[in-house]
């Protein structure tokens, strides 16, 4: 921090502001003699994010199980949502094909891709059948 010196806000954290945390190691309660600990899982409330984005991933019996903390003056649910469905879908890629390059990886599901190149970018219009002399002229009047 001292040879950085990055330009301080108190709305952000000096050096960033997403957080992945993926939760991999074996989860098992701690034993002690006539005492079983184990964690309690306190809900997304509990633990408001700390960052403008995290995004925290752990490893279950049952799949991945992922929870979004977001500073909600940044962004929207509708947001995050949509960037839940982009990650599901890159991990659904990565399933399918775990050879791929995470770059060659999609990210939009094929309906969002459809809508993106095809509807969106469906503004073609008659070109005027005069010359560029004329159109010219016609701008200038």
């Amino acid at each position: 921090m001292e040879e950085l010196r990055p330009e301080r806000d108190l709305r952000h954290t000096p050096f960033f502001q997403v957080m992945f945390a993926l939760q991999n190691a074996p989860q098992s309660g701690a034993e002690l003699p006539g005492l079983r600990l184990r964690g309690v899982d306190l809900g997304e409330a509990a633990t408001p994010s700390k960052f403008d984005l995290t995004i925290s991933v752990d490893e279950t019996a049952a799949g991945l199980r992922v929870i979004w903390q977001y500073d909600r003056e940044l962004f929207d649910a509708a947001t995050i949502a949509r960037m839940g469905l982009h990650f599901r879908q890159l991990l659904e890629a990565v399933r399918a094909d775990p050879g791929r390059r995470i770059s060659a990886l999609p990210l939009l599901a094929d309906s969002e891709r459809r809508q993106i190149l095809a509807e969106w970018n469906a503004t073609e219009s008659p070109y005027p059948q005069t010359s560029i002399g004329e159109q010219f002229e016609a701008q200038v009047a």
